[in-house]
């Protein structure tokens, strides 16, 4: 008997002192700035994180559709809306509720928009539980973070300092046309797209966050032949119905957003171009102003970050031939 005990305390004090150390080095290895350098999965998607508190009245998650489509520097140019396109490469739903959850530390959000092409990105049940380790012991996360090591990571202050000019948006101002067969993508089909129990699950608790902070939930489907159609379409109404949530489709939208499938997309209608998310980023800036969000240009400290990082967005366009509106 003596002896298991023993044994017993030995490993018991082998697995506290190896929680000890991976706690320890967790610590050292969680980024404590907002740059990919410190650690960070996208500084584009993660510089929602240095914005102001409360200076942020529109949030976007989802996957590389939304970074695509929609342009915050316009609609602040046009309407003076302040918003962060937060998505990311085949985001998956779990990693969108964390990072709303993030977010809402600092921000209050009127409108929180979700993507809905990540409805239909499966997720693993395994690496959903490593997400949730993960968040216990961040090494697991952040392992590969040892090669940029500094004394900063010692620190326990976390200070994010990347600003990210674009606000999320990225660019790309190729052209590769649809061909014309693929042009029917949203004729009449009263079937449904599946979308999966664990995908309806997060999206359940991803609502539940935004109504925890007053922020309305919408729902948007972004232009694409290659990802949208009438099947997806009736499941995600039908599920918006459910939650209580606004749907929008812009697929359905073309008086509104005359998306040309001949110039607007970059690679045959997976997602649009610079001219194509103009024209998306019109619509849905008119949408929320419309629906109330204030105008910030009064502000004169956040319209002083705000226009100098639309000046640089103009000299940007020029260097590649455009010009705003």
């Amino acid at each position: 008997m003596k002896q298991f005990l023993k044994h017993t305390a030995r490993v018991l004090g082998f697995a506290l002192g190896l929680i000890v150390i991976l706690i320890a080095v967790s610590f050292v290895m969680t980024p404590k700035d907002n740059t990919e350098r410190a650690g960070m999965l996208s500084e584009r998607a993660y510089g929602f994180l240095a914005e102001p508190e409360n200076s942020l009245d529109a949030l976007f998650f989802g996957d590389s559709e939304g970074y695509r489509a929609f342009i915050p520097l316009q609609m602040w140019e046009e309407y003076g809306i302040t918003s962060y396109v937060c998505n990311t490469s085949s985001q998956q739903l779990y990693l969108t509720e964390k990072m709303l959850s993030q977010a809402l530390e600092n921000q209050s959000p009127k409108y929180v928009f979700l993507e809905t092409n990540a409805l239909y990105r499966y997720a693993p049940y395994s690496d959903i539980l490593m997400d949730r380790f993960s968040n216990l012991l961040p090494v697991l996360r952040y392992h590969d973070h040892w090669k940029h090591f500094s004394l900063r990571d010692f620190s326990p202050k976390i200070d994010y300092t990347h600003i990210e000019p674009f606000k999320g948006y990225a660019f790309r101002d190729e052209i590769e046309a649809v061909p014309e067969e693929k042009l029917d993508h949203m004729r009449p089909d009263s079937g449904e797209a599946k979308i999966s129990r664990r995908s309806l699950n997060l999206l359940r608790r991803i609502a539940r966050i935004c109504r925890e902070h007053d922020a309305e939930l919408i729902l948007i489907s972004t232009p694409s032949t290659v990802n949208w159609n009438m099947k997806r379409h009736n499941r995600v109404q039908k599920l918006a119905d459910k939650l209580g949530a606004t749907y929008i489709d812009m697929n359905l939208l073309a008086d509104e957003i005359p998306i040309d499938w001949s110039v607007d997309s970059y690679d045959a209608g997976d997602h649009l171009n610079y001219t194509g998310a103009v024209k998306a980023t019109a619509y849905l800036g008119k949408y929320l102003s419309e629906a109330g969000l204030p105008d910030r240009r009064s502000d004169e400290a956040l319209a002083a970050e705000w226009n100098e990082n639309l000046e640089e967005f103009r000299k940007f366009l020029k260097e590649k031939g455009f010009e705003m509106n």
